[in-house]
């Protein structure tokens, strides 16, 4: 009697461990990622934070002095974004439009602002109610 069992069970076994290593190889070569380094020129680190469909590429990076940057990656060149006035400046997202949103600030005082980037013109983004400030770390 088991041995029937076994026999009349076994096909729908195979069939489903067939067809569950079919998705699994399926899913595993449908979503296969590539990884990529990027390095601003000279910089002590870098960080990619935004993509869009172009594959333009927004972030930050820090120099020599410890002072941050923002930067985009568009067609394999980097190009720095710094606000006229700003100690410190990053972008954190760009669009299909090439439009970048980011923040920056004063490093000094720790107050800071957000900022949208359209055709080459800076325009600081604030909330109603007032101005990000930061913690300085040892506090």
């Amino acid at each position: 009697m088991k041995t029937k069992i076994l026999q009349q069970a076994f096909p729908r076994f195979a069939a489903g461990f067939v067809a569950l290593f079919t998705l699994l190889v399926s899913a595993s070569t449908a979503f296969s990622l590539t990884f990529t380094t990027l390095d601003f020129p000279d910089a002590t680190s870098t960080s990619a934070v935004g993509i869009n469909a172009s594959g333009d590429i927004v972030g930050g990076y820090d120099d020599a002095d410890g002072v941050g940057h923002g930067f985009l990656l568009a067609k394999g060149t980097f190009t720095t974004i710094d606000v006229p006035g700003a100690t410190f400046s990053a972008a954190h997202g760009i669009n299909s439009a090439g439009k970048i949103v980011g923040e920056y600030g004063d490093l000094a005082t720790f107050v800071f602002h957000g900022f949208l980037l359209a055709k080459g013109t800076f325009t600081t983004i604030d909330v109603p109610w007032g101005v990000f400030h930061r913690r300085k770390r040892d506090q």
